[in-house]
């Protein structure tokens, strides 16, 4: 795959010739740069524009752990459109990060996904929207509430999520920091036996939640 995204880099910056932006050829290294050949070069043809204007602004990196190209041709023209109108990532997390759990606690129809990419489409038309750091409300939000731009904290989240590698909301499954679980201690000479509270602490030795699976970092309970 590292071969294969050098040899991509090379033929970018050499410039790809004018008639191959349509061909199958072109399609064909898209695939083989972005990992998504059983998707089919029509669908991939369809979206290679978009991600590419992605991987250029928010980095290939993302593009590819979220499989972005995998989510539909109007999927990636809307997110190709919100990282064009909020191009430095670390804004942008904050903005969606904000939206995902507004959504979360509006609840409806649109569930938050237990998937390594949660970002629905209307938190990708609202981020959009969203080009300055004042409050903003959430379309059809029949509260009418305000959101801050500011970061989350583990605390915020609701007890199934975390936060992944690159900042962003994740059911736990797929976060690399975590609020870990409460824990009753069996009594001893009669001390108190209540929960222990949550604290901040970053642990220096990862756990593996299954084969395959991220290191994830806890919020320890004490």
């Amino acid at each position: 795959m590292s071969e294969e995204c050098e040899e991509y880099k090379t033929k970018k910056l050499q410039g790809w010739p004018k008639k191959m932006e349509e061909s199958e050829t072109d399609a064909e290294n898209w695939e083989r740069f972005i990992g998504v050949a059983r998707e089919g070069k029509v669908a991939i043809r369809n979206c290679i524009h978009p991600l590419r204007k992605v991987s250029a602004i928010w980095g290939k990196e993302k593009l590819q752990h979220y499989g972005w190209a995998h989510s539909g041709q109007r999927y990636c023209k809307v997110l190709s459109t919100a990282s064009s109108q909020v191009p430095d990532w670390e804004e942008a997390i904050i903005k969606l990060n904000q939206l995902m759990l507004r959504r979360m606690q509006m609840g409806g129809r649109r569930k938050f996904r237990r998937s390594v990419n949660p970002i629905d489409q209307i938190d990708l038309e609202n981020l959009k929207k969203w080009t300055h750091k004042n409050p903003y409300e959430k379309n059809r939000d029949h509260e009418n509430v305000l959101l801050q731009y500011g970061k989350l904290t583990i605390n915020d989240l609701p007890k199934d999520c975390g936060f992944d590698k690159y900042g962003q909301i994740a059911h736990r499954e797929f976060a690399v920091t975590i609020k870990a679980r409460a824990r009753t201690i069996p009594p001893k000479d009669g001390q108190d036996t209540s929960p222990f509270a949550v604290c901040f602490l970053h642990i220096t030795t990862p756990i593996m939640l299954r084969a395959g699976s991220a290191n994830q970092s806890i919020a320890y309970i004490r």
